[in-house]
Parts: structure tokens; C-alpha cells; sequence
């Protein structure tokens, strides 16, 4: 089952699987298929059949009949009210559109004039204004109403005799409601009697009480197997009542005292019960109450006087909490002015920063005994963890506008020059100009860094062409007395040989290989070197002797590390690990024109196939 998500009037309204609707009343618990009142439109309202009539009874009063139920109340329902007002509601729009509804209601009647229902009903409404009552005959009945038209509606004796039985039921349960209620009135005006008696006290009986009541007719209207089970339910009552409100005495003197108490200045914590009760021997309240009372109430307030003072303390820590609170949001206020003023930035050290603020009273109040909580230093180095982290915020918004604009950014640009360039980007109005130093000396520094990387590599990438071409020669047997146009003729079209391509660097190679091999030739002659270290010497010098040592690598690496991490304090691990992996996708984006220098990535061409060769892993044999 789904619910339409419709309640009105208690009434929630769902659909089966099989898409019919039924209708849920959660107050009464009652399930039905038909559409209750609250969800039908005026047009539905007053088209509603009703089980209820209206009657008049022989006082004149109005009463309700239903005729499903043969139930008869005084109230209008709420179901046949709801109706009415619909009904007079569709009236009221026929009128305003020009419609007699009074013609309207004429033929309806009409139309139903062969309706059982409204025959029975019009039949009643004879009975009722001949003054028929349940105590009538149907003889008698016959003679007060066979001369009226109405007589007529009912066709059968049959049916008129049935119609006067229901009428005379209707009677009975009214008859019986009016006795019931005049019951109860009745009842009311004894125990109003008993209530204004002075005599009655509690626990007196019956026989002793019914003296007082000899002659009113309030005991009178009772009846006398009745009167006796009243009274004693009223002294029940009664003495309920005497207990509560000896009780209550009991509470209000409880209360006085201890008020008594809490007014006197001379009893705190430390008070004892026997100075107490010598202070208020004499007082009528103190002597009211019971002995057991009064040492209760006592140590009731003391036990208050101890909480009062708990709390007090406890107050007193709360306050001073709170103090410590504000003097440290005072000192951040602090640190924010000398950040506004320029005195505080990424690069500020504490040690300095303090001498600069111990005069301050907001520095004084946080290095007071008794302040808690963080340190100023420990604020500081909290200040200084936001500002990096806002810092590296704005640091992505630089780089998109690094990368957005066509300039040539330089290592050797002047902090002017790369705000001036950076300064006509749409994102540039966002940026914090307190970073402004900051983002100048960081790009600067990665600037610096991408040119020792692109002369590294292009130092490798010399070596290796360097060596390529050392083999070349190598694999081609050449001597000292080789003549470099023949050798050149030969080896032109390797790409060994056209990797280098600056003929004054070809031919300068050339001659240091040669010199090379004059060398080894001399050390052959005096006898120094086998003949299998003879035999690679050459290739050997050539090819590793650029190489660094390992412990030189290491320092500059470190040197490195340094450099790279000089500005940024307590980065996260994840942080580090994601500004890693940029540095090497941004690198890896760079491709190589030249096996000596390389400009800077914004500029770089593409190289030619045949310029530059696949270059090994560091540390990888030929």
C-alpha cells in the first residue's frame, strides 16, 4: 500500500497495488473504502445521504435521530451540520446565478415522494405535532391524526403501525435520556449540600450526619437506598481532601522555615544543629513542627548552603575559562593587526616576533599565572599553519594565471616585473596582496629549479650523444693517422654522427678521440696497461669520465630538498605527496629540442626524430 501523502480531518488517504483508494483514521482506528466528508467537494457534501433526521420534542427542543443505529441526540452531528452548511452553500451559488433553489428542492421532493424513508419521516412529523407520546395506544394515535392529509403517505396499515412503534421507541429513549440527566442534576445538588455543611467532619457516620439534612429537598430528590452510598463516597473524599491539605500545611511551614533559615546571616557550612535550635527556641513556626522536621529541613540547607557553594566555585572556573578564551582570541587579534601591518608573515620566527610584542597587554594578560590553555608561542605557530594553508590556496590561483598567460616568466625577473605580469588576469583582484612576496619568491625559486633540471638533462643528453659518437669512431677503427673527409664520407649518414649537429663540435670530438688514442698508444709503449684494458681505454674515458661522483650527487640533492621546502612548515603528508606529482607531470609534459640547452616550457619546439636519441635509465649498462 502507498500513501497519496493527503490527510485531512484525521483521515489519510492510500491506493492498493490494484490502484483503488481507501481511507485510514489513526485516532479511531478505522479502515473504509468510502470517501469520508473531509475529502469531498461541496457538491459531494451535500449530495451525501444521512441516517440522521430532526425532531421536535414536546418541550419544543430539537433533537437527532438516526435511523441506521436508533440512536436520538440533543446535538446537531457534525456529518448532518457539515452537510447543511453544503447544502446551503450550493443554494446561496444557485441564487447568486440566477436559480430558485426553493423550485429546485419542490421537485426534488416531488421526485422522491415514493421514497420510504421520507413517507416514515413525514409520518413522524404527524405524531409529533398531534402531541403523540410513548404512553399512547395506536387507537388513540389513529383518532388525534387520521384526519390530516399526512395520514395518507403511508399506503398499509401495516407500515403506519410500524412507523408509530418506531416513533414511540425514539420517545422511550428520549424520556429515558431526560430522566438520566435530571439524575444526575439531582445527584449534583446533594453533594453541594454536603459540601456547604459546617457540621461534617471527617470519619462521622450516616446516622449522626443525617440530622443536619432533615427538610431539604435536595436530600429529598434522592432516593433513600441512594443517599446513605453518596455520603460516603463525599467523606472519602472529604478526607482525602483533610490529608492533602494537612499536607500542604505541612509544605508551606517547611517552606517558611527554611526561608527562615536562608534569611538568617548567622548560619553557613559550618553552623551546628545545637546553636540552631538555642537561636529559635521561642519561634511559634520552629516549634510547629515536628522535632524530625526541623533537623531535616536543616540539613536540607546546609546540603543547599554546600551545593551554593560547589557551584559558586564551579561558576568561578567557568568564568576563568572563559577569561583565558578571550585573552586568547584578544592575542590572535593581535597577531591579525601586525599581519595587517606587514610585521607578521610566512617567514616571521617567534623568538623575533616576541620582542617586538612584550609590552603588549594582550601578550602579558596570556603570559599571566593564571591563564590556560595554548602558549603564545603555540598561537603563533597555529597562526602561521592558517596563513600556510591560505598561502598555499592562493598559490593554485597564481598558477592558473601562470598558466593562462603567454609570457616568458624568467628566474631573473625582478618581484615588479612578475606582479606587473600577472597583474592583468581577471583571478589577479582575488589574490591576497600580503603573499604578494610570497608567490614572487616561490615561482622564482621553481623557476630556478626547472633550469638546473633542463641543464642536467641536457648535460646527460650531450654526454650520451658524446659517447654515441666516441662509439661511432670506436667501431670504426680510427687512429690517429685516420683522415677525418674520408672518415666523415663513411660515417655521415649514421645517426650517431648526425646527432651532433655542429660540424665544429664533429670534428672537435674527432680530434679529442684521436688524442685519446695517442695517449694509449704512449702508455702501450711504456708497458702500463694489459692488453684488455688497452683495448677499451678509450671508450671507457670517453663515456664516464663527466659522470659525478655519488657523494656529490647526494649533497646536491640535498641542497636540493632544502631549497625546495625552505618557505612551507607542517605540510601533510598527502599534501606533499600531490605537490610531488605535479612537479613530475609538469616535467614530464617538457620534451627535449637540444642536447645543450632548452628554453623555457611555454617556448619549446618540438624536436626532429633524428636530433635526439632514447636515453637510458641513470646507472644502465650499453
Amino acid at each position: 500500500m502507498t500513501t497519496t501523502g493527503s490527510t485531512k480531518g484525521g483521515w489519510t488517504e492510500y491506493i492498493t497495488p490494484e490502484g483503488k483508494r481507501y481511507y485510514f483514521n489513526k485516532s479511531q482506528n478505522i479502515n473504509t473504502w468510502d470517501k469520508p466528508l473531509e475529502f469531498k467537494t461541496v457538491e459531494e457534501i451535500a449530495a451525501t445521504p444521512t441516517p440522521w433526521q430532526e425532531h421536535v420534542h414536546d418541550t419544543g427542543r430539537k433533537y437527532y435521530y438516526n435511523k441506521t443505529t436508533k440512536a436520538s441526540v440533543w446535538d446537531e452531528p457534525s456529518d448532518l451540520k457539515a452537510i447543511r452548511e453544503a447544502q446551503e452553500t450550493i443554494r446561496q451559488q444557485q441564487r447568486e446565478k440566477g436559480i430558485d433553489p426553493d423550485l429546485l428542492e419542490a421537485k426534488e421532493k416531488e421526485k422522491n415522494a415514493n421514497d420510504p424513508q421520507v413517507k416514515i419521516a413525514t409520518f413522524h412529523e404527524l405524531l409529533e405535532s398531534k402531541g403523540v407520546t410513548q404512553t399512547w395506544t395506536w387507537e388513540m394515535a389513529m383518532r388525534a391524526v387520521i384526519n390530516d392529509d399526512r395520514y395518507k403517505v403511508l399506503n398499509s396499515i401495516a407500515e403506519k403501525k410500524s412507523a408509530f412503534h418506531d416513533f414511540q421507541n425514539i420517545k422511550k429513549q428520549q424520556d429515558k435520556e431526560d430522566k438520566r440527566k435530571r439524575e444526575i442534576r439531582n445527584r449534583e445538588a446533594f453533594l453541594e449540600m454536603l459540601k456547604t455543611c459546617q457540621g461534617l467532619k471527617p470519619g462521622m457516620t450516616w446516622r449522626k450526619a443525617i440530622g443536619y439534612f432533615e427538610g431539604d429537598v435536595r436530600m429529598d430528590a434522592i432516593k433513600a437506598s441512594e443517599r446513605e452510598s453518596l455520603f460516603e463516597d463525599f467523606m472519602v473524599k472529604l478526607e482525602k481532601e483533610t490529608r492533602e491539605n494537612a499536607i500542604k500545611t505541612q509544605r508551606e511551614n517547611v517552606a517558611k522555615l527554611r526561608e527562615i533559615f536562608r534569611e538568617d546571616k548567622r548560619i553557613d557550612v559550618n553552623t551546628p544543629w545545637r546553636t540552631v535550635k538555642v537561636n529559635y527556641n521561642d519561634d511559634l513556626l520552629f516549634n510547629a513542627l515536628e522535632r524530625g522536621d526541623r533537623l531535616l529541613i536543616f540539613q536540607d540547607y546546609i546540603r543547599e548552603l554546600e551545593r551554593e557553594e560547589e557551584i559558586s566555585k564551579r561558576n568561578e572556573t567557568i568564568k576563568r575559562r572563559k577569561d583565558a578564551r578571550k585573552n586568547r582570541e584578544s592575542f590572535r587579534g593581535l597577531l591579525y593587526e601586525r599581519y595587517k601591518d606587514g610585521q607578521l608573515n610566512l617567514k616571521t620566527k617567534w623568538h623575533q616576533f616576541v620582542e617586538t610584542i612584550k609590552l603588549d597587554e594582550r601578550y602579558l594578560r596570556m603570559i599571566d599565572s593564571q591563564q590556560t590553555g595554548s602558549l603564545p608561542s603555540e598561537l603563533f605557530g597555529d597562526w602561521l599553519d592558517e596563513l600556510e594553508e591560505i598561502f598555499l590556496r592562493e598559490r593554485k590561483k597564481v598558477r592558473e594565471i601562470i598558466n593562462d598567460l603567454a609570457v616568458d616568466f624568467s628566474p631573473k625577473m625582478t618581484q615588479l616585473e612578475f606582479i606587473s605580469a600577472i597583474a592583468g588576469h581577471p583571478l589577479f583582484s582575488s589574490l591576497n596582496n600580503k603573499f604578494y612576496v610570497n608567490f614572487y619568491e616561490d615561482y622564482m625559486d621553481e623557476l630556478k629549479e626547472e633550469d638546473r633540471k633542463r641543464e642536467k638533462d641536457a648535460e646527460k643528453r650531450r654526454r650520451k650523444i658524446e659517447n654515441n659518437y666516441f662509439d661511432l669512431l670506436y667501431s670504426h677503427a680510427v687512429k690517429l693517422t685516420t683522415n677525418w673527409d674520408e672518415l666523415r664520407e663513411k660515417i655521415a649518414s649514421h645517426p650517431s654522427f648526425l646527432a651532433v649537429p655542429i660540424e665544429e663540435e664533429r670534428l672537435r670530438l674527432f680530434k679529442e678521440f684521436t688524442e685519446g688514442k695517442e695517449s694509449e698508444s704512449s702508455a702501450d709503449e711504456e708497458g702500463n696497461v694489459d692488453d684488455e684494458k688497452k683495448k677499451h681505454k678509450s671508450h671507457r674515458k670517453h663515456k664516464h669520465k663527466r659522470n659525478r661522483s655519488e657523494s656529490e650527487e647526494k649533497s646536491r640533492k640535498k641542497h636540493k630538498s632544502h631549497r625546495k621546502h625552505k618557505h612551507k612548515r607542517n605540510r601533510s603528508e598527502s599534501e606533499e605527496k600531490s605537490r610531488k606529482k605535479q612537479e613530475t607531470e609538469a616535467n614530464g609534459q617538457q620534451q627535449s629540442v637540444s642536447y645543450l640547452t632548452q628554453p623555457p616550457p611555454q617556448f619549446r619546439q618540438q624536436p626532429s626524430a633524428s636530433s635526439v636519441q632514447e636515453e637510458p635509465e641513470e646507472g644502465e649498462s650499453k
